[in-house]
């Protein structure tokens, strides 16, 4: 999985490239949790880009929103889930 990263201001945006499986969601969760640990948490994940997601990685997104929101003012929200633009 390739991962696009911008800074959008008041939030950052990840946009996972093709398939997000089990490979793919460890670095994911890794760079969300570093993201966190910067003081950047408020996330968007943007899933337009995004061919094919398995259940198990899910857990990675809902890890991604925990993370996010422990963090006092943090979130984390999901844009194009179905691929629509």
């Amino acid at each position: 999985m390739n991962l696009e990263e911008a800074d959008q201001g008041l939030h950052i945006v990840l946009s996972p490239l093709g398939k997000f499986n089990m490979v793919a969601a460890p670095p994911f969760k890794t760079r969300v949790d570093e993201l966190v640990s910067e003081g950047k948490t408020r996330l968007v994940v943007d899933l337009a880009a995004v061919d094919f997601i398995d259940s198990s990685r899910l857990g990675a997104l809902i890890g991604g929103l925990k993370a996010a929101r422990q963090q006092g003012d943090g979130d984390a929200g999901l844009r194009a889930p179905h691929g629509a633009p």
